[in-house]
C-alpha cells in the first residue's frame, strides 16, 4: 500500500507539472532519468575574476518566512528514489506533517530577481508542494545582486549584454535558457518594488 500511494503521488504530480513552472522541468527530467536534475548552483553570482565585489550576501540570525502562494519558488529535486519515499513519508496524509521551520531545510531568497532557491531540503519541500502543505516558504539568508545589474542591458537584437560579469550567451544559456529570463524579470522588477516582500526589503536596505 505504501507504494501504491507513492506511486499515485507521483503520477499526480506529472499530470500537474505543465502548469506549474517551479519545478516543472527538473521533476519531468528526474523521473524521465533518474539522478538527472540540474543541480543547484549559485548561477546568479557574476563570475568569480570580476574586479570587484558586485554582489552583497546577508545571512540572518533568526530565518523569515514567506507566503509559498505568493513565492517564486525553484526546488532541484534530484533523486527519484527519494522524491517516493518522502511523498511516502511526509504529509498530512500519513500523520507526519511537513514543518517549514525543519532545520534540514535551507533557502535563498535573490535580489532582486525575486525567487526563492532551495539548497537544502528539495525533497521534502517538493513532497509539500505536490501534496497542498506547502504554506510558508523559509528564508535563511539574502544575496542581493543589484550592484551588478546595472552593468546589465538588454540589447537591440533583444539579447542579454553585461561587462563580462555574466556569460549570458555561453555557459549561463547552456546550462538552462531559462536562467536568463529570469535576469529579464529582475531587470524589470526593479522599476516596481512594491512586489518585493517587506521582509526582504528591510533586510535589503541593512545590507
Amino acid at each position: 500500500m505504501e507504494g501504491k500511494r507513492g506511486s499515485e503521488c507521483l503520477l499526480k504530480s506529472v499530470s500537474n507539472i505543465d502548469f506549474n513552472p517551479t519545478f516543472g522541468d527538473y521533476a519531468y527530467k528526474t523521473v524521465r532519468r533518474p539522478h538527472s536534475s540540474m543541480s543547484p548552483t549559485l548561477w546568479f553570482l557574476p563570475r568569480e575574476y570580476s574586479s570587484e565585489q558586485k554582489y552583497d550576501y546577508k545571512r540572518m540570525d533568526a530565518p523569515v518566512y514567506l507566503e509559498a502562494s505568493k513565492t517564486p519558488f525553484i526546488i532541484y529535486p534530484w533523486n527519484n528514489e527519494r522524491i517516493i519515499d518522502n511523498f511516502e513519508t511526509i504529509g498530512n496524509d500519513v500523520n507526519n506533517p511537513f514543518r517549514a521551520d525543519d532545520k534540514n531545510i535551507q533557502n535563498i531568497y535573490v535580489y532582486p530577481l525575486n525567487i526563492v532557491m532551495c539548497i537544502n531540503g528539495n525533497h521534502s519541500q517538493y513532497s509539500a508542494l505536490i501534496k497542498g502543505e506547502l504554506q510558508q516558504v523559509k528564508v535563511d539568508a539574502v544575496y542581493n545582486i543589484k550592484k551588478v545589474l546595472h552593468d546589465v542591458k538588454i540589447s537591440d537584437e533583444d539579447k542579454l549584454e553585461s561587462d563580462g560579469s555574466y556569460d549570458f550567451e555561453g555557459s549561463m544559456k547552456k546550462e538552462d535558457p531559462k536562467i536568463l529570463d529570469l535576469f529579464r524579470v529582475g531587470l524589470k522588477l526593479q522599476e516596481y518594488p512594491d512586489v518585493f516582500p517587506a521582509e526582504i526589503k528591510k533586510i535589503v536596505s541593512q545590507m
